[in-house]
């Protein structure tokens, strides 16, 4: 598990200037951001599940300010991988990885640009999935 919990983050126009905290608003840094991950291998054969979790935050630039909800996206991985046996497998891998498994929306923002979402906490590529072949002799 792998993750940050930011307490602050505050910005001023001048050095003598009032600070305003920008944590958790909108285009700035959210306080919690938390990856888990699970790993299995045995006999060439491994997979690996991870879950990525975005805290909710507030969306200050609508009027009236308004809550924007939490992310939660999964990413899996399986391979295999041909090392111990001869023949023309011998060191090649394959894996099949899938980031955002359940095509999971990021919530949305009332964006300014109109886009709809918060570009700098979320992604909106959806499902990606990837082939990858590797020998090596």
């Amino acid at each position: 598990m792998n993750g940050t919990w930011l307490f602050e983050f505050s910005q001023a126009l001048s050095r003598s200037g009032l600070a305003t905290e920008m944590l958790d608003t909108q285009n700035n840094p959210l306080d919690l951001r938390v990856r888990s991950t699970l790993s299995w291998s045995r006999l060439g054969m491994g997979a690996t599940l991870a879950a990525n979790y975005a805290d909710g935050y507030r969306d200050v630039a609508s009027q009236p300010a308004r809550g924007v909800g939490s992310w939660t996206t999964y990413d899996l991985q399986l391979r295999y991988d041909w090392d111990q046996q001869s023949g023309w497998l011998s060191g090649t891998s394959l894996s099949l990885s899938i980031q955002n498994l359940f095509d999971e929306d990021p919530p949305f923002l009332n964006n300014q640009l109109g886009i709809g979402y918060d570009q700098e906490n979320a992604d909106l590529n959806g499902r990606f999935v990837r082939l990858y072949v590797k020998k090596s002799w």
